[in-house]
């Protein structure tokens, strides 16, 4: 991230006023990283933090209005639209606490909106969090690991007076402040919606080698087909094929369970898990 706010400085210049960046300032900005070579999605990226650079510029009263921006580069085609670690972060920063946890909460268990407003505090339970099948799309009950950043944000901004963490969070209040805040961070493209926040969980665990048949379960479709769509972002390595097949197959459960879980780590673990919280009790509210 502050390599790309590093380059813009750069290349507007240290001392350049915010108030002296106009729409013709950005469209030369835009035809040099267009020369020096960058990607569509690479030139995309930077207008994105530019206009949020300018945003926030104008909220601090640098700026009366951020110039009009070019339209956006191609980008190839068939690509699911989902977050950055860097976009998440410049989204976040435009949402209030709440709404930030409540985002936090469904980015990290790839829950819907739904699912996630009618959760009961008692089904939440020490790390783990579990969606009853009648309040799930795929009308399936599905248990999964409640990692760090989303326990944190049921702990810290839950309503414990509510029967569930969420059950005050209203869809159209959630939905006018998450679209405020995407225009702010310079993603204002139709398709980020809330919904979006479910597909960057997916689309992050299959980036870090997550296997289909687990972001299935993880996310609770009902058909493998709805998972596949993730399929082209895992990873193009070999070595976890080749560890099933080191030694002879030793080390290789029969029983259907995971082929050398040390070259396999837990979802929660490998790509969703950090730092540290307190737990919540196991049925109950935190005091």
């Amino acid at each position: 991230m502050y390599g790309i706010v590093e380059e813009l400085i750069e290349r507007l210049g240290e001392n350049t006023p915010l108030s002296s960046i106009d729409a013709a300032k950005v469209q030369d900005l835009k035809m040099g990283l267009i020369q020096k070579g960058n990607s569509g999605a690479r030139i995309n990226r930077k207008m994105v933090y530019l206009k949020a650079l300018l945003e926030h510029g104008k909220d601090r009263g640098a700026l009366d209005e951020v110039p009009r921006f070019p339209k956006k580069e191609h980008e190839g085609e068939g690509r699911e639209r989902f977050l950055t670690n860097d976009e998440v972060d410049l989204l976040f920063y435009f949402l209030s606490p709440k709404f930030r946890a409540f985002a936090t909460f469904l980015l990290y268990t790839g829950a819907r909106i739904g699912e996630a407003t009618a959760l009961p505090w008692v089904d939440i339970r020490g790390s783990s969090v579990t969606f009853r099948w009648t309040l799930t799309k795929g009308k399936k009950t599905r248990t999964i690991p409640l990692v760090d950043k989303a326990k944190e944000a049921v702990e810290t901004y839950g309503d414990t007076e509510a029967p569930g963490p969420w059950s005050t969070i209203d869809y159209d209040s959630f939905h006018q402040a998450f679209t405020a805040a995407k225009r702010k961070a310079g993603l204002d493209e139709e398709e980020i919606v809330p919904h979006t926040l479910r597909h960057t969980c997916a689309s992050w665990m299959a980036i870090r080698g997550v296997d289909i048949r687990r972001i299935q379960v993880w996310m609770g479709h009902q058909d493998v087909k709805t998972t596949l769509r993730y399929a082209k972002l895992l990873p193009d390595n070999l070595w976890t094929a080749a560890a099933a097949l080191q030694n002879d197959g030793e080390g290789v459960d029969n029983t259907g369970g995971d082929l050398y879980p040390h070259a396999v780590p837990p979802v929660s673990q490998m790509c969703l898990n950090k730092g540290n919280s307190q737990q919540v009790n196991q049925g109950t509210k935190p005091r």
